[in-house]
């Protein structure tokens, strides 16, 4: 698990808990959690225009 600090671009900020944060092909940020199992789901999309930057 990892927290993750994510500056939008109207100067907004959200912190996020996630197993990890990745990009998807429209380069937008998915920040995805995994269960027991293994597999892995989107917990939280944000768009990349909308996107200032994302620290762990």
């Amino acid at each position: 698990m990892g927290t993750f600090m994510v500056k939008l671009t109207d100067g907004s900020e959200m912190i996020l808990t996630a197993g990890r944060a990745t990009r998807t092909d429209a380069g937008d940020v998915a920040f995805e959690n995994v269960d027991a199992r293994g597999n892995w789901s989107r917990a939280c999309t944000v768009k990349a225009d909308r996107l200032d930057s994302a620290h762990v």
